[in-house]
Protein backbone atom coordinates (compact mmCIF):
# COMPACT_ATOMS: atom_id res chain seq x y z
CA UNK A 1 0.00 0.00 0.00
CA UNK A 2 2.92 2.18 1.04
CA UNK A 3 4.30 1.66 -2.49
CA UNK A 4 1.31 2.35 -4.26
CA UNK A 5 0.39 5.89 -2.13
CA UNK A 6 4.03 7.01 -3.29
CA UNK A 7 3.40 6.60 -7.03
CA UNK A 8 0.28 8.64 -6.81
CA UNK A 9 2.23 11.11 -5.55
CA UNK A 10 4.85 10.96 -8.12
CA UNK A 11 2.75 10.76 -11.14
CA UNK A 12 0.88 14.05 -9.66
CA UNK A 13 4.25 16.14 -9.18
CA UNK A 14 5.24 14.91 -12.07
CA UNK A 15 1.97 16.08 -13.93
CA UNK A 16 2.02 19.50 -12.77
CA UNK A 17 5.61 20.12 -13.60
CA UNK A 18 4.84 19.10 -17.10
CA UNK A 19 2.09 22.10 -17.06
CA UNK A 20 4.62 24.45 -15.80
CA UNK A 21 7.17 23.55 -18.52
CA UNK A 22 4.28 24.19 -20.95
CA UNK A 23 3.58 27.62 -20.20
CA UNK A 24 0.17 26.60 -18.91
CA UNK A 25 -0.94 29.07 -15.85
CA UNK A 26 -3.21 27.92 -12.95
CA UNK A 27 -4.89 30.60 -10.97
CA UNK A 28 -7.52 30.68 -8.47
CA UNK A 29 -8.66 34.41 -7.76
CA UNK A 30 -11.36 35.99 -9.93
CA UNK A 31 -10.43 39.07 -11.39
CA UNK A 32 -11.46 42.53 -10.35
CA UNK A 33 -13.82 43.73 -12.58
CA UNK A 34 -16.22 40.65 -12.19
CA UNK A 35 -16.06 40.17 -8.09
CA UNK A 36 -18.51 41.05 -5.96
CA UNK A 37 -19.70 43.43 -8.72
CA UNK A 38 -22.86 44.08 -9.46
CA UNK A 39 -24.17 45.33 -12.92
CA UNK A 40 -25.28 48.53 -11.15
CA UNK A 41 -24.87 49.79 -7.33
CA UNK A 42 -26.47 52.45 -6.24
CA UNK A 43 -25.04 54.83 -3.29
CA UNK A 44 -26.60 55.01 -0.38
CA UNK A 45 -27.41 50.84 -0.82
CA UNK A 46 -30.88 51.63 0.40
CA UNK A 47 -32.31 52.11 -2.98
CA UNK A 48 -31.83 48.93 -4.01
CA UNK A 49 -34.66 47.52 -1.88
CA UNK A 50 -36.64 49.83 -3.99
CA UNK A 51 -39.19 48.65 -5.93
CA UNK A 52 -39.89 50.56 -9.05
CA UNK A 53 -43.13 50.98 -11.48
CA UNK A 54 -45.90 53.29 -12.27
CA UNK A 55 -48.03 51.47 -9.77
CA UNK A 56 -45.48 51.16 -6.81
CA UNK A 57 -46.53 53.60 -4.57
CA UNK A 58 -45.59 52.81 -1.37
CA UNK A 59 -43.83 54.62 1.34
CA UNK A 60 -39.91 53.34 1.83
CA UNK A 61 -36.77 54.28 3.23
CA UNK A 62 -35.75 55.96 0.05
CA UNK A 63 -39.32 58.19 0.71
CA UNK A 64 -38.20 62.11 1.14
CA UNK A 65 -39.39 62.36 5.25
CA UNK A 66 -39.06 58.95 5.70
CA UNK A 67 -41.69 57.46 7.72
CA UNK A 68 -43.43 60.30 8.09
CA UNK A 69 -46.77 59.96 5.59
CA UNK A 70 -46.82 63.04 2.72
CA UNK A 71 -49.38 64.68 4.22
CA UNK A 72 -47.35 65.10 7.60
CA UNK A 73 -44.82 67.46 6.04
CA UNK A 74 -46.37 68.36 2.74
CA UNK A 75 -48.94 70.85 1.62
CA UNK A 76 -48.79 71.73 -2.38
CA UNK A 77 -45.23 70.68 -2.52
CA UNK A 78 -43.31 67.64 -4.15
CA UNK A 79 -40.23 66.30 -2.46
CA UNK A 80 -37.82 64.15 -4.58
CA UNK A 81 -35.11 61.85 -3.53
CA UNK A 82 -32.14 60.10 -5.89
CA UNK A 83 -29.58 58.36 -5.18
CA UNK A 84 -25.99 60.05 -4.70
CA UNK A 85 -23.96 58.15 -6.93
CA UNK A 86 -24.33 55.40 -9.36
CA UNK A 87 -22.33 52.67 -10.95
CA UNK A 88 -22.48 51.32 -14.01
CA UNK A 89 -20.57 47.85 -14.75
CA UNK A 90 -20.88 47.14 -18.46
CA UNK A 91 -18.93 44.43 -18.51
CA UNK A 92 -21.59 42.40 -16.75
CA UNK A 93 -24.49 41.44 -19.25
CA UNK A 94 -27.18 41.82 -17.44
CA UNK A 95 -26.35 45.98 -16.99
CA UNK A 96 -29.45 47.79 -17.95
CA UNK A 97 -29.74 51.82 -16.86
CA UNK A 98 -31.56 52.80 -14.06
CA UNK A 99 -31.97 56.23 -12.24
CA UNK A 100 -34.32 55.70 -9.25
CA UNK A 101 -36.82 58.59 -8.33
CA UNK A 102 -38.58 57.98 -5.15
CA UNK A 103 -41.33 61.01 -4.46
CA UNK A 104 -43.43 62.32 -2.58
CA UNK A 105 -46.34 65.30 -2.90
CA UNK A 106 -49.95 66.83 -1.52
CA UNK A 107 -51.83 69.06 -3.65
CA UNK A 108 -54.44 70.93 -1.93
CA UNK A 109 -57.73 70.52 -4.13
CA UNK A 110 -58.01 73.92 -4.82
CA UNK A 111 -55.00 74.37 -6.55
CA UNK A 112 -55.89 70.62 -8.28
CA UNK A 113 -58.74 72.40 -9.69
CA UNK A 114 -57.05 75.73 -10.46
CA UNK A 115 -54.45 73.87 -12.18
CA UNK A 116 -56.16 70.63 -14.03
CA UNK A 117 -54.85 71.60 -17.03
CA UNK A 118 -51.13 70.97 -16.03
CA UNK A 119 -52.12 68.11 -13.90
CA UNK A 120 -49.82 65.28 -15.44
CA UNK A 121 -46.67 64.43 -13.65
CA UNK A 122 -43.85 65.63 -15.26
CA UNK A 123 -40.15 64.48 -15.13
CA UNK A 124 -37.25 66.63 -15.89
CA UNK A 125 -33.21 66.27 -16.38
CA UNK A 126 -30.56 68.37 -17.80
CA UNK A 127 -28.53 67.01 -20.34
CA UNK A 128 -25.51 68.61 -21.85
CA UNK A 129 -27.43 72.05 -20.51
CA UNK A 130 -30.63 71.08 -21.67
CA UNK A 131 -33.70 70.35 -20.36
CA UNK A 132 -35.53 67.45 -21.41
CA UNK A 133 -38.76 66.65 -20.01
CA UNK A 134 -41.24 64.15 -20.06
CA UNK A 135 -44.82 62.58 -18.21
CA UNK A 136 -45.18 59.85 -16.37
CA UNK A 137 -47.69 57.78 -17.29
CA UNK A 138 -50.05 54.72 -16.96
CA UNK A 139 -48.34 51.87 -19.16
CA UNK A 140 -51.77 50.19 -19.55
CA UNK A 141 -53.93 53.18 -18.74
CA UNK A 142 -55.34 51.07 -15.83
CA UNK A 143 -56.04 55.01 -13.89
CA UNK A 144 -55.25 57.28 -16.66
CA UNK A 145 -58.04 56.63 -18.79
CA UNK A 146 -60.87 54.17 -16.63
CA UNK A 147 -64.08 52.95 -17.65
CA UNK A 148 -66.21 56.34 -17.21
CA UNK A 149 -69.15 56.31 -14.92
CA UNK A 150 -72.72 56.14 -16.06
CA UNK A 151 -73.50 60.17 -14.89
CA UNK A 152 -69.49 61.29 -16.22
CA UNK A 153 -71.50 63.82 -17.85
CA UNK A 154 -72.84 65.38 -14.88
CA UNK A 155 -70.16 65.50 -12.69
CA UNK A 156 -67.97 66.77 -15.78
CA UNK A 157 -69.86 69.95 -16.53
CA UNK A 158 -69.94 70.42 -12.47
CA UNK A 159 -65.99 70.03 -12.42
CA UNK A 160 -65.79 72.37 -15.03
CA UNK A 161 -67.79 75.18 -13.08
CA UNK A 162 -65.44 74.67 -9.84
CA UNK A 163 -62.15 74.74 -11.89
CA UNK A 164 -64.18 77.86 -13.61
CA UNK A 165 -64.43 79.54 -9.79
CA UNK A 166 -61.20 78.53 -8.46
CA UNK A 167 -59.44 80.59 -11.04
CA UNK A 168 -60.22 83.68 -8.95
CA UNK A 169 -57.91 83.08 -5.82
CA UNK A 170 -54.44 83.21 -5.70
CA UNK A 171 -52.05 80.76 -5.35
CA UNK A 172 -51.57 81.80 -2.03
CA UNK A 173 -55.32 81.48 -1.23
CA UNK A 174 -55.23 78.11 -2.67
CA UNK A 175 -52.35 76.61 -0.65
CA UNK A 176 -54.28 77.91 2.31
CA UNK A 177 -53.59 74.54 4.73
CA UNK A 178 -56.85 73.43 6.20
CA UNK A 179 -58.68 72.51 3.15
CA UNK A 180 -58.71 69.14 1.21
CA UNK A 181 -55.88 67.39 -0.65
CA UNK A 182 -54.61 64.46 -2.65
CA UNK A 183 -51.24 62.93 -2.76
CA UNK A 184 -48.82 60.13 -2.02
CA UNK A 185 -45.56 58.75 -2.71
CA UNK A 186 -44.64 57.02 -6.26
CA UNK A 187 -41.12 55.31 -7.21
CA UNK A 188 -40.28 55.01 -11.01
CA UNK A 189 -37.49 54.93 -13.26
CA UNK A 190 -36.55 58.08 -15.14
CA UNK A 191 -35.22 55.80 -17.56
CA UNK A 192 -38.61 54.82 -18.48
CA UNK A 193 -39.86 57.90 -19.42
CA UNK A 194 -36.80 60.01 -20.86
CA UNK A 195 -34.90 58.04 -23.13
CA UNK A 196 -30.95 59.19 -23.84
CA UNK A 197 -27.38 57.46 -24.02
CA UNK A 198 -26.60 57.42 -20.50
CA UNK A 199 -23.01 58.74 -20.29
CA UNK A 200 -20.44 59.38 -16.90
CA UNK A 201 -21.48 62.54 -15.35
CA UNK A 202 -23.67 64.58 -12.99
CA UNK A 203 -27.38 64.87 -13.55
CA UNK A 204 -29.64 67.66 -12.54
CA UNK A 205 -33.51 65.96 -12.16
CA UNK A 206 -36.63 67.66 -10.85
CA UNK A 207 -40.59 67.09 -11.10
CA UNK A 208 -43.77 69.07 -11.69
CA UNK A 209 -47.13 68.99 -11.33
CA UNK A 210 -49.92 71.35 -11.11
CA UNK A 211 -47.83 74.41 -11.42
CA UNK A 212 -45.41 73.14 -8.72
CA UNK A 213 -41.96 71.86 -8.65
CA UNK A 214 -40.14 69.81 -6.61
CA UNK A 215 -36.50 70.33 -4.88
CA UNK A 216 -33.75 69.83 -7.55
CA UNK A 217 -31.30 67.20 -7.11
CA UNK A 218 -28.29 65.75 -8.66
CA UNK A 219 -26.99 62.32 -9.21
CA UNK A 220 -23.85 61.51 -10.66
CA UNK A 221 -23.42 58.51 -12.89
CA UNK A 222 -20.33 56.58 -12.94
CA UNK A 223 -18.76 53.89 -15.41
CA UNK A 224 -16.61 51.61 -13.90
CA UNK A 225 -15.38 49.77 -17.74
Amino acid sequence: MEYNFNSKKLALIIFFVSLLMSGVTISCQTTKTTKNMKAIEFIPQKFHDVKLGYYETSKNECSPGYPLNASDFLWSEIAINVPDRIICNVLDSTFAPIIPICGAYIISQKRGLKYAHLSDKVLHIKIDNTWHSSVIVDPDLQYEHPALPPNYEEEEIKRQQRIKEVQKYSDEEIDKKGGQGFGGFFNVNLLDYIKFPLESGVYEIFMSTCGLESNRVKVEIVFNE
